[in-house]
């Protein structure tokens, strides 16, 4: 018997492990072959979903529903085998067609392995007859075999990934053995997530390309990543940085705080203002880019505690912290971007090795930790929760007014005087 849910479940991102559960987000127990017959007539045919057999903690996630059908039906051909099939070692944690054929041969390998008794070497000779369907379709993404256990440190790395990150499983049949060994570094370490200045440049090209027919001084950052790298995410099947980066992993020197609903062309100008003196430019942490962005790119973060987000690993990597101010945002009212300025303090970057660029539209402006704001409202709380339990609100409240006047200069006479004459 066999149950089934979608493996992208989930009430908030990050909260999967919690839909699984919940026995309500699955499906009753059914005869596997009933169970195909009906995942036949679902109309959500291209959404991944996870299987398990009854009685058993252990899931298999397949890319799309018609791959989980066929599966049941390769390798269920009476009840008997359906339990010791799933029950096997050569049931695969993850079904994705090059991580498939890649536990085949490894399986095949391994000579320490008990020997199968009769019913699981029917499952097991099922299971190879749909791997290597599988396999095939899978070749234009593969050029050539995946080596074995012992010759791929990564292997259970890769497989610990797959569980880890949820848009991994979805778009494994994209990677290649290089680009498995580049996700691995990049993802397991945020002190990875830099983005090159060349990948910024080449990134600012793209952005005016699309938005030129739309006035693109108007272009927020929300909007390029809504229409740019969203779907670059899509297609490549990894964080834009890495693959902008042209796959290469690139240390953190410069963490960046900016507000999303800020001007795109306004961050650019602001960055050159700071980077333009430096003789070699530093590869720096812009979430936009760092983290793997979907059509819920706006949702609350994964963790339950903020200091649990992987941005602080990139924050205590940094050499130093950069202030991307706007003219029609004032970052100091971003919960985001306050908790970043915060961080930066405590790690010792905050003022000395401080830059900060952009108008200071906001310099005079006052506000209080509380009034901060966030685009996914379930981010607010736990934002403001970590900011106070590094300071008090009065004490938190008078910090803020040190950071909006850092890096400000007051007009000199003659700006003063221009100020006060007419218009016109």
């Amino acid at each position: 018997m066999l149950q089934w849910m979608w493996a992208d479940a989930q009430l908030l991102p990050g909260t999967h492990s919690w839909s699984e559960r919940n026995p309500l987000r699955w499906s009753s127990l059914k005869d596997p072959l009933a169970l195909a017959a009906k995942l036949d007539g679902e109309k959500q045919q291209t959404r991944s979903l996870q299987l398990r057999a009854a009685n058993s903690t252990k899931a298999t996630i397949f890319p799309n529903v018609s791959m989980a059908a066929r599966w049941i039906r390769e390798n269920y051909k009476a009840k008997q085998t359906n339990l010791q099939a799933m029950e096997s070692p050569n049931f695969p944690a993850v079904a994705d067609p090059a991580l498939m054929a890649y536990r085949s041969q490894l399986d095949s390998a391994r000579v320490d392995r008990p020997t199968l008794d009769a019913a699981s070497a029917v499952g097991a000779h099922a299971h190879k007859s749909s791997v290597d369907k599988i396999s095939q379709a899978a070749q234009a993404t593969e050029t050539q075999d995946p080596p074995s256990e012992e010759q791929d440190p990564r292997f259970e790395e890769w497989n610990l990934l797959l569980s880890k990150w949820s848009f991994l499983r979805g778009h494994a049949q994209k990677h290649d053995e290089v680009h498995r060994a580049m996700l691995c570094e990049y993802l397991q370490d945020a002190a990875n997530w830099g983005i090159g200045w060349e990948a910024l440049v080449g990134f600012e090209a793209d952005v005016k390309q699309t938005f030129n027919a739309r006035r693109p001084e108007r272009t927020s950052m929300l909007d390029v990543v809504r229409e740019i790298v969203v779907p670059q995410c899509r297609e490549s099947g990894a964080p834009c940085a890495l693959v902008r980066n042209n796959w290469e992993v690139h240390r953190v020197v410069g963490f960046v705080s900016h507000a999303w609903q800020g001007i795109f062309g306004e961050f650019m100008a602001s960055l050159r203002e700071v980077y333009d003196r430096f003789s070699t430019k530093p590869a720096l942490f812009v979430s936009a880019f760092a983290v793997f962005q979907d059509q819920g790119f706006l949702r609350s973060v994964l963790e339950r505690e903020i200091e649990d987000c992987p941005f602080l690993v990139a924050l205590r990597a940094a050499e130093h912290f950069t202030v991307v101010r706007s003219k029609s945002v004032d970052v100091y009212l971003r919960s985001w971007c306050l908790l970043e300025h915060v961080y930066a303090k405590k790690q010792g970057l905050y003022p000395d090795r401080a830059h900060v660029s952009g108008p200071c539209a906001f310099a005079l402006s006052k506000s209080s930790c509380r009034d901060a704001q966030t685009s996914a409202m379930g981010d607010r709380a736990k934002i403001l929760r970590a900011i106070l339990r590094e300071w008090d609100a009065e004490a938190m409240d008078k910090l803020i007014v040190e950071f909006r006047h850092f890096g400000h200069k007051s007009p000199g006479w003659l700006e003063w005087l221009t100020s006060c004459l007419p218009c016109g």
